[in-house]
């Protein structure tokens, strides 16, 4: 045996990604298995920073394959993780734009209080499913946030031609209707 290679077969791994790199290179692991495993590794340890650097690792790999972008963007946005969430979002969307994209994009720049690029993706994605009103209803609150009521009015008209059951947004379309009304003397 090669005396060289002997100290890295008694190599006893101290922690989970030193058990995962030791795998990787005793062939136990592929490279793209051995990544996923450390990020869901540091997911689970709430290193949310480092889960999203391993899955950068995968993505720089296959830029045209959206599997790790998809992967990461539910898990982060599974967790309320929005500030990381939106640059894979954008680069996915750069990508492949999609209703899957646009619809996301659109709910996290919302949240975030990104109220352009909310109108723009809310607005997109509603090309794509345009039945569907809980869009209809952020895009109002957008608008309302913009201060521009009958844009906000018009998109929780939509809302409400969809669900007609929406509490919300039939409060809320009553509110800014009697506000233009009072205003409009």
């Amino acid at each position: 045996p090669d005396k060289k290679a002997a100290p890295i077969m008694n190599f006893k791994p101290k922690d989970e990604i030193e058990k995962i790199a030791y795998a990787l290179y005793l062939h136990k692991l592929s490279w793209e298995k051995a990544h996923y495993k450390a990020a869901d590794f540091y997911y689970s340890k709430k290193e949310y920073v480092k889960f999203l650097k391993e899955m950068y690792t995968l993505i720089e790999d296959k830029p045209f394959d959206g599997s790790a972008y998809v992967y990461a963007i539910d898990k982060l946005m599974k967790i309320n993780a929005l500030p990381l969430a939106y640059p894979v979002l954008k680069k996915l969307h750069f990508y492949y734009p999609s209703e899957y994209t646009t619809k996301r994009l659109g709910y996290v720049a919302f949240r975030l209080g990104d109220l352009n690029n909310a109108e723009k993706y809310i607005s997109m994605y509603l090309t794509y499913n345009s039945k569907d009103a809980n869009a209809y209803y952020d895009l109002a609150g957008v608008y309302i946030k913009k201060n521009e009521l009958y844009k906000a009015r018009a998109a929780l008209r939509s809302c409400l031609n969809i669900d007609k059951s929406n509490k919300d947004a039939a409060r809320l379309f009553n509110q800014i209707n009697n506000y233009l009304e009072r205003n409009a003397k």
